[in-house]
């Protein structure tokens, strides 16, 4: 059975043999490059089962096969769409499959992740979806520090924006993502302010 076939009948459990069949033969040739359409549409299914299955597939890669980062990546923005889910299985699987993708990812690719995370902060957006954006914008700080450094005239902008937002959380996570982000530079002379 190929990747592409399992991921289109995926269900809790499939993990292992997923991250197995990836690092065995990589992304294209097992089918998870073909596949992770599949994978990406029922990371946003509102059926629980299906969508917690899939989660939790989309972070055991990110954990355990850097062969499907490139492509793992993709369900990311499912991940913070389902920062809304009714249900607490989903939401938590949603940050913890976000978190993993965020943590896992070759630094040099931080910088591909950005438009993905910077698409879920407008304001028209849910603020629960906003604040998990922003914690994933927060992991960068010790995984790809230089990357987070040079990526910051991006970054600024955003996250300025969110700062000044209505909602507590929102602006709590936004001020803990700016102070993570500019204690990235190094500068003795503004140290202090962060």
């Amino acid at each position: 059975m190929s990747l592409e076939s399992k991921l289109e009948n995926l269900s809790l459990g499939d993990e292992p043999s997923v991250v197995e069949a990836l690092k065995a033969d990589g992304a294209e040739k097992s089918g998870f490059a073909a596949g992770i359409g599949s994978l990406v549409a029922k990371a946003a299914s509102k059926d629980e089962a299906e969508a917690v299955a899939a989660l939790k597939t989309a972070q055991a890669v990110a954990e355990g096969a850097v062969e499907g980062e490139a492509f793992n990546k993709q369900v990311l923005s499912s991940c913070l769409e389902q920062a809304t889910h009714k249900s607490p299985n989903v939401r938590n699987a949603a940050k913890a499959t976000a978190l993993a993708i965020c943590k896992n990812i070759t630094p040099f690719a931080m910088k591909s992740l950005l438009p993905i995370i910077f698409a879920e902060l407008p304001v028209e957006k849910k603020w629960q979806i906003r604040v998990m954006a922003l914690e994933c914008l927060s992991v960068f700080k010790d995984i790809a520090p230089r990357q987070l450094g040079n990526a910051l005239p991006l970054v600024v902008p955003e996250v300025t924006a969110c700062m000044w937002d209505t909602k507590k959380q929102v602006k709590t996570a936004a001020t803990a993502a700016m102070r993570g982000a500019c204690e990235v530079i190094g500068n003795k002379d503004i140290e202090h302010m962060t």
